[in-house]
């Protein structure tokens, strides 16, 4: 309300004039420190900092608890001193005795205390209601019984706005007041703004609905008149209607164009919800009625005649066939009919609609089911879920969380059940997470609110895995099946038959989706060949049991999460999930195999875009495979054929499958997939950082392996991954030996083994220094990669680094910048690595503002991913910090990763050309005593340590400092 939105904008205004204060106190006490120390010694500077930092601490935190705690209390005091009067006088409207003092009280207290602008109270008269008492100062219309907002408020307890509606009642909501199941009037308020906290909404109905009770106590007129308008059957919600705003418009517009929509979605989507509410909204175009027809109940469609003749209150003849009779009764009637829950009677309920709309031209039907009726002239609409924010979304405020329907859902829900709960910043990711987890499906969100009265949010979250215990509710006025989410899919469940709740539970094997030809693999039996699962699956996609994207050139399926759940339960009890696993394994381990050739030719884009889609399923394989020990021949095979593990997930994820799969490589097996693994497991040492001396330890058994098989490009990786190791211990003369070996025979090599090992070998060339060797063999492999690809992106890499080390520094930017689109596209691990390069390369040309913003997004990136790079930004940090004039944070972290190279290799030409500067900048600032005990207290540092570091230089103003080499 006005009022409530003036104090939240009077609390922001408050909030920010004493962080305002605050910070100027604490930025004139900086520039008092930096002028006090021009004259004086280092020392006296940072001693005066630290106790500015601690002043500011000491001082801030109880200043703002204070300041937060007084305003807080003076705007929720104004509110809930408003909220209390309005109380009592719904207590005291009974004991008055004139009509007019009620009607007069309860206007002046909506003004006074609830903020209003202005109010009015319509009363029914004759069939119309009016406007019987009002603040305003211009005559008020009267309201027709038929008017839209008079229908929608006798159908439902939720307020409603005037405007959106239609209607000439003045204001922007108005509450009904009921008497005997009748709308014997309605309050309505004028505010500055149309914010309601739900404290306020609840206040004022409840204000209403006394002043109804009072006024049909002293009127007897209203008591006895009664509603004139068309009448229905429509349940009033006892709970608000939160979201839908978008699908109530399509759907309406559908049913004013076709005399058929049937709602189509999953259970607990909230297709008997927002059929009501479309019916409630349309009910002022039919002038014989909106009529609500509850086919859940019925065993058998011979009662749905006899059904929908007692929900519309006719009188069939005893005689005769029973649906004639009631297309005769209906045949002159403009009425919608409302049928809920058709799934368990799809044939019946969709014949006897049919014979209804072709017999009776003034009905129209909105139906609800979980699968289409299948008849002509039918609009099916499928309800999707409730909008849920992605997954990840950083620094989620609980402003933007409540514009996802889902979240204001639950927050609303959960209020209802603890008037203290409250939707944060700090609880907004939480309750986001939890909205995923149940897939945005209203009925389960409702049932999880309800558990806030006992649970935190993040105990809710926490306990989704026993998502069919938690979820359960009993005492609400709800069906049985919609008092737990188990029973609500049981009710799905019970309707399939034999064939179908075979697949459906098979299904359950799948994580993240799947395809056709993977459902067929998984599923099919001696029973069930592969079309008849094509067949069995397309019905389970129209029982919405089961989601299709058809947007995909490959269309995918999925199941939500709670089905699946319940799927995976079913699976289980069948004994039959060892042997579905074992077909979806060995399918995922054929799927990456076939794709080798893919990846061989240099299409890595395409290769990932085929398995990317696939990662959960892949992971469930190795897990049941590798991780369980069920089958480690397909495990292994699977690991083997997957050729650019970093693309599809993080190299610490990846290198946890193949440290897995190690140890049973020694067991007798297939030699070309024994040297796959090692080689995979080789490469991905070297993404996450390993020592020198394990990765040689793994390349060398894998060459072994390698020359078992007589695979020419196998033993050329082989050679390529030893030399590589052999370069960065500086073994430069070994490596070329490798290098020379792998490319012996290069007809017979694959184009990836090929850039394989000519990359490698350009990498060394550029290390020795050796920089037109380097130039050639980088320009070679670049022209065989595919632009936009990883390895492309990859080359460019290289070739920046080969103009840096050339001393074309402008140059290695623009082409550095290309590789950070590249992978920046992909969203691949070596992002990170393009970063840290334009790092290097903007703080050569003295740019420490893009130095910055890079490193900051480099560390950002490896700590999420764990890819090798780590050392080479912490040290750029270093190089950093010396360039600007903060020698101390750069003599730790440089001592830090100084002691890390001793086991980890020698560093590359851009890392050295940084390396010596910053120590030169560091040699001046401290003699060489001094710098050595600093160096050697940084190497005691610890990785967690040196991270802070770092993340506090990134705030420092980037300034150069005088004398910077």
């Amino acid at each position: 309300m006005s009022a409530i939105g003036t104090s939240r904008r009077l609390r922001a205004y408050a909030y920010g004039a004493v962080t305002t204060v605050v910070v100027l106190l604490f930025a004139l006490g900086e520039w008092w420190a930096e002028k006090y120390v021009a004259d004086r010694s280092r020392l006296a500077s940072t001693t005066i900092e630290i106790a500015i930092v601690l002043i500011a601490t000491l001082a801030f935190r109880p200043l703002h608890q204070r300041v937060e705690a007084a305003v807080e209390a003076a705007f929720t005091k104004r509110r809930r001193e408003a909220r209390e009067a309005v109380a009592r006088l719904r207590k005291e409207l009974t004991s008055f005795n004139d009509p007019q003092q009620v009607l007069r009280r309860v206007v002046e207290a909506v003004d006074h205390h609830m903020g209003a602008t202005a109010s009015a109270i319509y009363l029914l008269r004759r069939g119309t209601y009016t406007a019987e008492a009002s603040s305003y100062d211009v005559p008020l219309a009267s309201v027709e019984a038929d008017d839209p907002l008079a229908i929608r408020l006798r159908s439902t307890a939720a307020p409603a706005d005037p405007h959106a509606l239609g209607s000439p009642a003045p204001g922007r909501i108005a509450f009904p007041m009921m008497a005997g199941g009748d709308l014997i009037g309605f309050l309505a308020l004028a505010t500055k703004h149309a914010e309601f906290e739900p404290e306020d909404r609840h206040a004022l109905a409840g204000l209403a609905e006394a002043a109804g009770m009072a006024m049909a106590a002293l009127d007897p007129r209203l008591r006895s008149q009664g509603a004139t308008a068309p009448r229905n059957n429509l349940p009033r919600a006892v709970t608000s209607f939160v979201g839908r705003d978008a699908e109530i418009v399509e759907i309406r517009d559908l049913l004013d164009r076709h005399a058929l929509v049937t709602l189509v979605g999953s259970g607990g989507v909230g297709k008997t919800r927002t059929s009501l509410q479309v019916a409630a909204n349309a009910a002022a175009g039919f002038v014989d009625g909106t009529w609500l027809v509850e086919l859940a109940p019925l065993a058998s469609g011979d009662y749905i005649p006899s059904t929908i003749a007692q929900a519309v209150g006719l009188k069939l003849p005893a005689t005769g066939e029973p649906l004639d009779n009631l297309i005769g009764a209906l045949k002159n009637k403009h009425a919608l009919l409302v049928f809920d829950n058709c799934e368990h009677l799809v044939e019946p309920s969709g014949h006897i609609i049919a014979a209804i709309l072709a017999g009776c031209p003034g009905i129209k039907v909105l139906a609800s089911s979980r699968q289409a009726l299948d008849i002509a002239g039918e609009q099916a609409y499928r309800l999707p879920s409730l909008e849920v924010p992605e997954s990840g979304t950083a620094e989620l405020s609980a402003a933007a969380g409540m514009r996802s329907a889902a979240i204001a859902l639950f927050v609303e829900r959960a209020a209802s059940v603890d008037k203290r709960f409250a939707l944060t910043d700090q609880n907004v990711g939480v309750v986001a997470e939890i909205c995923r987890q149940l897939d945005g499906i209203p009925l389960a969100i409702e049932l999880a609110a309800s558990k806030t009265v006992v649970l935190s949010p993040r105990q809710l979250s926490g306990k989704l895995d026993e998502r069919f215990r938690l979820l359960a509710q009993t005492g609400t006025g709800r069906m049985p099946r919609q008092q737990t989410l188990h029973a609500l899919i049981d009710w799905s469940f019970d309707l399939l038959d034999a064939a179908e709740r075979a697949v459906f539970r098979r299904l359950s094997i799948f994580a993240g989706g799947w395809t056709l030809d993977a459902a067929q693999a998984a599923c099919a039996d001696a029973e069930l060949d592969a079309w008849r699962v094509l067949e069995l699956l397309s019905a389970l996609v129209a029982k919405s049991l089961v989601v299709v994207d058809p947007s995909a050139a490959d269309p995918r399926y999925r199941m939500l999460h709670s089905i699946r759940e319940y799927s995976r339960e079913r699976l289980d009890e069948a004994g039959e999930t060892h042997a579905v696993a074992a077909k979806h394994a060995r399918y995922y381990a054929d799927l990456v195999h076939d794709l080798v050739p893919l990846a061989e030719s240099l299409e890595d884009v395409q290769w990932r875009e085929r398995l990317a889609p696939e990662i959960d399923n892949l992971r469930g394989a190795l897990d049941w495979s590798i991780f369980r020990s069920n089958d480690r021949a397909v495990g292994l095979r699977l690991l083997a054929g997957i050729e650019l593990p970093e693309l599809l997930t993080t190299p610490h994820e990846a290198i946890r499958w193949f440290d897995a799969a190690h140890d049973l490589l020694d067991a007798p097996g297939d030699g070309l997939t024994k040297a796959r693994v090692l080689r995979h497991r080789t490469h991905l040492e070297w993404l996450v950082g390993r020592p020198l001396a394990l990765r040689e330890a793994t390349a060398t058994r894998g060459l072994v392996a390698a020359r078992e098989t007589a695979d020419p490009n196998e033993i050329a990786r082989g050679l390529a991954h030893l030399g590589a190791i052999y370069r960065d211990a500086n073994r430069f003369d070994e490596a070329d030996a490798m290098f020379a070996e792998a490319y012996g025979s290069p007809d017979a090599l694959s184009a990836l083994t090929t850039n394989a090992v000519l990359r490698n070998w350009a990498v060394t060339d550029l290390q020795r220094g050796d920089l037109d060797l380097a130039r050639r063999r980088f320009t070679a492999v670049a022209a065989r990669e595919r632009v936009g690809s990883e390895w492309h992106g990859s080359a460019l890499l290289n070739l920046g680094e080969l103009e840096f080390a050339a001393g074309n520094f402008a140059a290695a930017q623009a082409i550095a910048r290309k590789a950070r689109e590249t992978f920046a596209h992909l969203n691949t691990a070596p992002l990170a690595l393009a970063l840290c390069n334009l790092a290097a390369y903007a703080m050569a040309v003295d740019d420490f503002e893009e130095a910055r913003d890079c490193l900051a997004d480099a560390l950002r990136l490896l700590k999420a991913s764990g890819a090798r790079w780590m050392m080479n930004a912490l040290e750029h940090h270093a190089v950093l910090g010396g360039l600007v004039g903060d020698h101390e944070r750069a003599c730790a972290i440089v001592g830090f990763t100084d002691a890390r190279y001793v086991d980890g290799g020698s560093r590359q030409k851009t890392e050295q050309y940084g390396y010596e500067r910053l120590m030169r900048a560091l040699a001046r600032a401290y003699d060489e005593a001094e710098l050595g005990e600093r160096l050697r207290a940084g190497a005691r540092l610890s990785e967690l340590q040196v991270l802070e570091l770092a993340a506090i230089s990134q705030r420092i103003p980037q300034k150069r400092a005088a004398g910077a080499a």
